[in-house]
């Protein structure tokens, strides 16, 4: 086991309706081997009607409630104005394994990084589906992400505090596919990004509705994702109309076939099929903001609201 560094730890913890979720997520947290007087863990709650607070409340956490909207990134900034870390970790609701802080906090010194995203492995809590295999093997490539694109997904992300003090928090106009857009921000405003591949996670992979409603979402991010790379309205409209056709089944196969899973590769025909319907949906998320742009009718992201040291 590694030496655990000294570092002050906020973790983050945005959550809604998910009490069971949020009980693995905090027991996991009871069990790192960080010294447990070195961090402190914030629990927001984005409006829950289940039991969520009340499992909050049974642990050692500092439970805040963010009701202005239904919005994970409104959550985590409520959550990083009220953290007191040196390091400010962003984790969701998934299960973190016994040296996750550990490795992740040593990693983000050691690289002298600024901001380092952890391993993240699918949990198939539910059974296999084709729906959950496709989540697996399209979703949450974090080490692809930050060595090949330079970006990385906010469900595993240890962050400097300085880096939300000089580039902003969150913007808070759309509900997913921020973070992409802010972790290429804080590259460009000059921060190191690296990964640590013992900061581990146990994501849960999700289901066939769950996923489709992740892809609207997400596909409403997307061409201000583009815009932001320079891409023209032109460009951005001919990549929409490309996602109604099916995709490419070449692509599907390697994916499947890296996973080295029999069952996963058997259901090459029904992951296929889930990948397009995910690919409609994400393109019936992509024209209102794809319209948005070519009529400047859209809010682009806002970094205004910085972090105070």
């Amino acid at each position: 086991m590694r030496e655990n560094p000294k570092k002050y730890v906020s973790v983050i913890i945005p959550v809604l309706n998910s009490a069971k979720r949020l009980e693995r997520c905090l027991q996991s947290l009871e069990q790192q081997s960080y010294p447990r007087d070195r961090f402190e863990i914030i629990v927001v709650d984005n409006g829950s009607t289940d039991e969520t607070p009340e499992v909050a409340k049974r642990h050692r956490v500092k439970l805040l409630r963010e009701t202005r909207a239904k919005n994970p990134y409104m959550a985590r900034n409520i959550g990083i104005m009220e953290s007191s870390g040196e390091i400010i970790v962003m984790l969701d609701c998934h299960i973190a394994t016994p040296d996750w802080m550990t490795n992740g906090v040593t990693d983000l010194i050691e690289q002298n990084a600024d901001i380092i995203g952890g391993e993240t492995i699918f949990y198939f809590d539910n059974g296999i589906s084709a729906a959950s295999i496709y989540d697996s093997i399209s979703n949450i490539q974090m080490e692809k992400s930050i060595k090949e694109r330079n970006i990385a997904k906010g469900c595993n992300l240890f962050i400097r505090r300085e880096v939300f003090c000089k580039t902003g928090l969150f913007p808070e106009n759309l509900r997913s596919g921020i973070d992409v857009l802010w972790s290429a921000r804080v590259v460009v405003d000059g921060f190191k990004l690296g990964y640590s591949p013992g900061a581990i996670i146990y994501y849960y992979a999700r289901g066939l509705r769950a996923l489709i409603k992740k892809s609207r979402r997400v596909g409403r991010t997307q061409p201000l994702i583009w815009k932001c790379r320079g891409w023209s309205n032109g460009k951005i409209l001919k990549k929409i109309l490309r996602g109604f056709f099916p995709p490419n089944p070449g692509f599907i196969k390697t994916k499947l076939a890296d996973t080295e899973n029999p069952e996963f590769i058997a259901k090459f025909k029904s992951v296929f099929f889930v990948a397009w319907i995910c690919e409609i949906w994400a393109n019936l998320g992509r024209i209102p903001t794809c319209f948005g742009l070519i009529f400047n009718d859209i809010e682009m992201p806002d970094y205004s609201q910085k972090l105070e040291r």
